[in-house]
C-alpha cells in the first residue's frame, strides 16, 4: 500500500495548512474475465431452457456455476485494487475558501466527516453507474477534500489513529493500541456489509463452542478447537459479543467480532463490522497482540464517540439525491 501522504513542503503530521498532501485513488474498473463468465453464465441459462428434459438440470448446474464464477470475479474486483485504473488526488489546504485546520472533509453518499488529513491513505470511487447518485458539492470550483467540496467515494481506508480525532467534552477515553485497516464504506440502507456474516459466524461458533466464558469487560467468548491443536485453547477461533442490554451494534445489532488465530499462532486477527449509519458502514480489524480482547468494547466506544464527534451535521447539499437501497439483508437470528 501506499504511504498515506507525501509532504509537499513541512513533514508528515504537521499542520496541513503548511502541507500538501497526496493521496492514492483508484476507480472501480469491471475485469474483463468477470464481464466474460457473466456473458457465458447468461448463454448457459438460455440453453439449460430448450432441448431434451434430460439435458436441463446438467445445464442448470452449469448456469448456476457460471454465475456463481462471475459473482466471484465482480466481487473479488471490487475488493481487489489490480482491478481498478490508481491515480492521485492532491489535497492543499490553502487552496479552500473555508480553512479546513487539519482535516480533509469526506462524504460516503451525504453523510460528511471531517477526518484527520495525515490519516486517509486510499481512495476507492464510486463506480460510474452510481454517480449520477451522488449529490453536487456546494463549492465545486474548491479542491476536493475542502469543507465546501468533500472527497466523494464508495470507500475510505484511513490509518486509524483517535487521539488526532475530533471529540466532545466526556466522550469516553482512549485505550491503548488499537485498529488498523479501518474502512469508511458508503451503503444504502439494505447493506450491511459484512456485519450479516460476523453475527452468523458468532452463532456456528456459540453453537460449536466447547468454552464459552465472559471476560472482566461484559464481553461473551464462545471457542472452537482447532482439530490439529485441540488441547491447546490459545489457538483456538473464537467469536466475541456483548449481551445487547450492555453494548449494543448500532441500530440494534449484535455486536460482535470474530478471531482466528495468526499464521505463526502467537496472536488472533480479529474482525469487526457494522452500520453506523443508513448510509455507512465501517469495518476494522485489531490484532489480540496490539490490544486485547478485552478492551474492545473500550476501543469502540471511544471509535464510535469520535466519529459522531467528526462528523458535519446538517451539512448543507445544493440538492439531496436518492442513495441506493442495495440487496436486503435482514438481521442474522440469534439465540
Amino acid at each position: 500500500m501506499t504511504q498515506a501522504f507525501e509532504g509537499a513542503s513541512g513533514a508528515p503530521g504537521t499542520n496541513t495548512n503548511k502541507v500538501q498532501l497526496v493521496y492514492r485513488r483508484t476507480q472501480f474498473v469491471v475485469p474483463k474475465i468477470a464481464v466474460v463468465a457473466h456473458a457465458a453464465a447468461k448463454n448457459v441459462r438460455a440453453r439449460g431452457t430448450r432441448g431434451p428434459a434430460g439435458f436441463r438440470d446438467v445445464f442448470s448446474d452449469l448456469r448456476r456455476l457460471a454465475a456463481s464464477v462471475a459473482a466471484f470475479l465482480c466481487l473479488a474486483s471490487l475488493q481487489t485494487p489490480s482491478f481498478a485504473e490508481s491515480s492521485q488526488l492532491t489535497f492543499d489546504p490553502s487552496l479552500c475558501a473555508e480553512d479546513p485546520g487539519d482535516f480533509v472533509y469526506v462524504a460516503l453518499w451525504q453523510s460528511v466527516f471531517r477526518i484527520p488529513a495525515d490519516q486517509l491513505f486510499y481512495i476507492l470511487d464510486h463506480p460510474p453507474n452510481e454517480l449520477p447518485r451522488v449529490p453536487p458539492p456546494p463549492k465545486p470550483d474548491d479542491p476536493e477534500g475542502c469543507p465546501g467540496h468533500p472527497i466523494q467515494a464508495a470507500v475510505f481506508d484511513l490509518a486509524l489513529r483517535l487521539d488526532a480525532w475530533p471529540t466532545n467534552v466526556g466522550d469516553p477515553p482512549l485505550v491503548e493500541g488499537g485498529a488498523w485497516r479501518f474502512k469508511l464504506v458508503a451503503s444504502g440502507p439494505e447493506q450491511w456489509g459484512l456485519q450479516p456474516s460476523l453475527e452468523n459466524r458468532h452463532h456456528s461458533a456459540c453453537l460449536l463452542a466447547a468454552e464459552i466464558e465472559q471476560d472482566a469487560s461484559g464481553l461473551l467468548i464462545c471457542r472452537v478447537p482447532r482439530r490439529d491443536k485441540p488441547n491447546d485453547r490459545s489457538v483456538w477461533a473464537f467469536s466475541a459479543y456483548a449481551d445487547p442490554d450492555i453494548y449494543a451494534a448500532p441500530l440494534d445489532r449484535l455486536f460482535t467480532s470474530s478471531c482466528l488465530a495468526s499464521i505463526n499462532d502467537r496472536y488472533h486477527n480479529c474482525r469487526v463490522a457494522y452500520k453506523v449509519l443508513p448510509d455507512v458502514n465501517v469495518s476494522y480489524r485489531f490484532r489480540t497482540v496490539d490490544m486485547p480482547i478485552s478492551q474492545l468494547l473500550s476501543y469502540d466506544r471511544a471509535l464510535r464517540a469520535r466519529l459522531k464527534a467528526s462528523r458535519v451535521e446538517g451539512y448543507d447539499w445544493p440538492i439531496d439525491r436518492e442513495i441506493p437501497r442495495g440487496s436486503p439483508q435482514p438481521p442474522a437470528k440469534v439465540d
